[in-house]
């Protein structure tokens, strides 16, 4: 049973519906599928997912689960597996390399206060070994839930609403609402923003005398995937003449119960002292100092099987070179090779992804022992096979070197495969930086020697260090002047030395922006509240859809304005370029504008946009446009936002003129009414890179168009998340979002392009 927690207070807020589309990405493979260990993967969408009552009509389980979108990323390298939909990686076999990778997952829309949209997230922290390894990724309802039971009677109450929110959205369970869902099937979804654990509520309406009533208050503390479910009752006890005092008590109920868990399989560690030993090297006896050393097999749902396998160079063992310690006991092994199993009890520790729910099996190598071997000019092995009591298997090998001769000599230098260091902004179309490393700290020449493919020569670019670390000295070089779309090889060199793997990568395809000159134009018909008008398009296709770009005409439509046209005013390349003018109607500002996406619908007298266009994935470094602005005068503003948010615009004074750019993994919904308004938000986690110009006055020679050249700003992210969207917003009149600006304000653009250095 779900256990329940009273608490003697209630919440509120106004209706905000602030939609976020969810992009998905698809599924894709950058690095072949070639790995070390199989990563079998499942997930599951938890809590309030069956209820049919709550779900959106539009937006059931079925879309919830094909919008499911999930990155594997891999610890220091970014993202090396993508998938969309549930059914596209339900039971399937990842091929990894071996090391420590993040699952995560989301799907829904991430709404700060809605009736119908909720949002599902998964983070999960696996260690990918060789053999199978076996996770299931739990994508649980991010959301604060809210519900009303109601057990108020009408010839007593009318008119009762409950308002909820916090700080940035709120919603109103009204009258009809709650008198049709007594038992509190309709639910209202909250995102909590950063550092906000407090929801407020207000409670009002009228007693049968018709005598207003209203409670206010917080509830401390809220969780996510927990619903804060309201009682309101009559409180008999304090009839009054006429009516009654409404009592209100709030229950929460966790709308998931287990923990999540995970299933991997046998893990190996080992440790010399307090240090950790990287397995995959060998250990050198003849140098340095070592203490014990200490290996740990982990397994969940027991061990069923524990096999050793010696190097044939190692003494005889009872007269056999392989024994099963969970089968034959470790009668067999050497009593100097010390053993434990502990078997943990029924639980799992998260912070480390390390089950406790599991068997431990501890093997201790004295160094003493290990140097008391015979001295071999090849080095000593022993391979770990382990199966858990699922029949999931792991191998691992122990190698170390008690003579010179058995030494494993590296190579000097060695260059970093795109599976070893992902960096998605390392390759544009003209150039690429690429790293290597040094083991030898003796040489004196190294770096990246790189041709294109299929040619003969090879051109040698001497590396840069950037990082040491742990006895590695890594370096980069940056080969410009490279051909877009084009496939090219590279491999390292040191000295005399050269790299004998030759790797490869092809440089990134450019971008070219569709009707980037403004010569072609249409109109679409759109139903206006003045009846069907038809809307003029920058597009050669009156599909407002299907178009790269949008502007917000429609909505000016509705009072017979047209705020973005084509111009033979002034122009840069062909006949036309694109004029942006900003209008009045009725008082209220329109700013002359221009998107890349479309312009979704009219709310009234505010606009929905779709922001954003479908994109390559490439990496430029600025946006190039030619542009003339005129601010115009005699600033109205409307409903001011604050100061801080106007940037110096004021009542009466200039206008501003904006274009800014993004490159981002979705497109965003924009929405102008102030009730549930939601703007561009450069800082938001899928924006990969960003840059603006603002202008503040009169840009460009009276008649003439200037250069204007966007310098893009890549955030910390882009290096792990490939843009899948074009974002490029100009407006004649920058706060034209909160109905501010001047109705003289005019903007010319023409042959949008993006730069590739």
């Amino acid at each position: 049973m779900t256990a329940m927690k009273t608490l003697n207070k209630i919440f509120s807020a106004s209706a905000v519906v602030l939609a976020l589309l969810a992009q998905g990405c698809v599924s894709e493979s950058p690095f072949g599928e070639k790995g070390e260990g199989t990563l079998r993967l499942s997930a599951e969408l938890r809590g309030d997912i069956t209820s049919v009552a709550t779900r959106a009509a539009d937006y059931d389980q079925t879309a919830l689960e094909d919008n499911l979108v999930v990155y594997i990323q891999k610890e220091n390298v970014g993202v090396v597996r993508k998938f969309l939909g549930l059914a596209s990686l339900q039971g399937a076999d990842v091929a990894l390399q071996t090391g420590h990778y993040v699952l995560e997952g989301w799907t829904g829309d991430s709404v700060s206060a809605s009736f119908d949209k909720k949002f599902y997230y998964g983070y999960l922290p696996v260690d990918v070994k060789e053999g199978n390894n076996a996770v299931s990724l739990k994508c649980d309802i991010a959301n604060v839930l809210t519900s009303v039971n109601s057990e108020l009677v009408a010839d007593r109450v009318s008119d009762v609403t409950l308002e909820v929110g916090h700080t940035r959205g709120s919603l109103t369970f009204d009258s009809e609402m709650i008198s049709s869902d007594p038992k509190g099937e309709k639910k209202g979804y909250f995102m909590m923003p950063n550092g906000v654990t407090d929801l407020y509520y207000k409670l009002s309406g009228k007693n049968s005398d018709g005598t207003s009533f209203s409670k206010e208050g917080e509830i401390n503390g809220v969780l996510r995937a927990h619903d804060y479910q309201f009682i309101l009752k009559a409180d008999a006890s304090q009839v009054t003449q006429g009516g009654a005092l409404v009592k209100v008590e709030i229950v929460e109920v966790p709308v998931i119960d287990e923990e999540v868990t995970v299933f991997p399989a046998p893990t190996f560690k080992a440790t010399s002292g307090e240090g950790l030993l990287d397995l995959e090297r060998q250990i050198d006896l003849t140098q340095g100092e070592y203490s014990d050393i200490k290996l740990r097999i982990l397994a969940y749902k027991g061990m069923s099987s524990l096999r050793l396998s010696f190097s044939s160079n190692f003494p005889a063992i009872g007269g056999v070179t392989g024994l099963d310690v969970i089968a034959d006991g470790r009668s067999l092994l050497p009593d100097e090779i010390m053993t434990e199993m502990i078997e943990t009890e029924d639980n799992v520790a998260s912070a480390d992804n390390e089950m406790v729910n599991a068997t431990e099996y501890w093997l201790t190598f004295p160094v003493s022992y290990l140097r008391s071997l015979p001295i071999s000019s090849e080095e000593y092995t022993i391979t770990f096979d382990v199966t858990d009591g699922r029949g999931y298997s792991s191998q691992q090998r122990l190698r170390w070197a008690n003579s010179e001769e058995a030494v494993e000599r590296l190579a000097p230098v060695g260059s970093y495969s795109k599976e070893d260091l992902l960096d998605y902004t390392a390759i544009t179309p003209n150039s690429a930086i690429l790293y290597g490393a040094v083991y030898d700290d003796t040489v004196t020449d190294f770096g990246i020697r790189i041709r294109e493919a299929g040619q003969d020569t090879w051109t040698s670019l001497p590396g840069s260090l950037t990082k040491a670390s742990a006895g590695v000295t890594r370096f980069s070089v940056k080969a410009a002047g490279l051909k877009a779309s084009t496939k090219y090889e590279y491999k390292a060199y040191a000295d005399d030395f050269e790299e004998e793997e030759i790797r490869s990568f092809t440089t990134e395809s450019v971008f070219e922006i569709p009707n980037a000159s403004f010569e072609d134009w249409s109109t679409y018909s759109a139903s206006t509240i003045l009846g069907t008008k038809n809307v003029i398009l920058p597009w050669s296709v009156g599909d407002k859809e299907a178009s790269f770009w949008g502007s917000g005409n429609e909505g000016g439509a509705t009072a017979n304005k047209v705020l973005t046209n084509k111009s033979e005013d002034m122009v840069h390349s062909g006949q036309y370029s694109a004029r942006l003018g900003s209008d009045e109607a009725m008082g209220i500002i329109a700013a002359g504008n221009i998107f890349t996406g479309y312009y979704v619908k009219t709310d009234g007298t505010n606009g929905v946009l779709s922001v954003g266009a479908p994109y390559n994935g490439s990496h430029p470094s600025a946006l190039r446009v030619f542009a003339n602005y005129r601010p115009g005068g005699k600033v109205k503003i409307k409903n001011s936002p604050g100061e801080d948010i106007l940037d110096g615009l004021t009542e009466g004074g200039t206008d501003q003129g904006q274009i800014y750019v993004a490159l981002t993994t979705e497109p965003y919904e924009i929405r102008t009414n102030p009730k549930n308004r939601r703007l561009f938000e450069k800082n938001d986690a899928s924006v990969v890179a960003y840059g603006q110009v603002t202008w503040k006055e009169a840009f460009g020679p009276d008649g003439e168009l200037n250069e204007v050249n966007i310098p893009l700003e890549y955030k910390a992210n882009a290096k792990t998340l490939r843009p899948t969207h074009l974002v490029i917003v100009c407006s004649a009149s920058k706060f034209g979002d909160y109905f501010c600006g001047s109705s003289s304000s005019v903007m010319y653009l023409d042959d949008f392009q993006l730069v590739y250095e």
